[in-house]
């Protein structure tokens, strides 16, 4: 015996609807299918954007070489991590709700490009291929969690 995912009533296993409410059961078969890839995707581009924010981090104060002060190696490192951190919290919130925790990804990410830019210009052309990947990812990882909150729907 199983649960009704519509109206928790029992169902024989097996059977392909349910007795009390007669929702077709193998659509969650097929929810499940799709709804996990998509909930991995979301997940992944959030994290992997915080990890490469470590990364990147660690790349420019090799190339900078002995021309950054160890104040500004603390702040880069601290900045970093703490992103990672951030980016580390939305992954996990991106379990139960992936379209808001890749929202809230996006906007920080806008929101950090718009504040480097109003203290430095010159940083908007840097890095500009990485900027439109993190930005298309992100995209993608919002996308992905409007399937999720689609597909969640179709299943109640």
């Amino acid at each position: 015996m199983t649960r009704c995912s519509s109206c928790q009533a029992e169902v024989f296993a097996g059977e392909r609807y349910c007795g009390a409410c007669g929702y077709d059961t193998h659509k969650d078969d097929h929810i499940e299918a799709v709804l996990e890839p998509k909930l991995k995707q979301a997940r992944g581009w959030i994290l992997a954007i915080g990890i490469i924010y470590v990364v990147s981090a660690g790349i420019q104060i090799a190339v900078a070489g002995g021309n950054i002060s160890s104040g500004e190696i603390t702040f880069s490192l601290a900045s970093a991590g703490a992103l990672f951190a951030i980016h580390m919290g939305l992954w996990w919130w991106a379990k139960t709700a992936p379209f808001e925790a890749a929202v809230v990804a996006l906007v920080l990410f806008v929101t950090l490009q718009v504040v480097w830019a109003t203290l430095d210009p010159q940083t908007l052309a840097r890095g500009l291929i990485i900027k439109v990947l993190f930005l298309v990812a992100l995209i993608q990882a919002v996308k992905a969690g409007v399937d999720v909150q689609r597909l969640r729907r179709e299943r109640s």
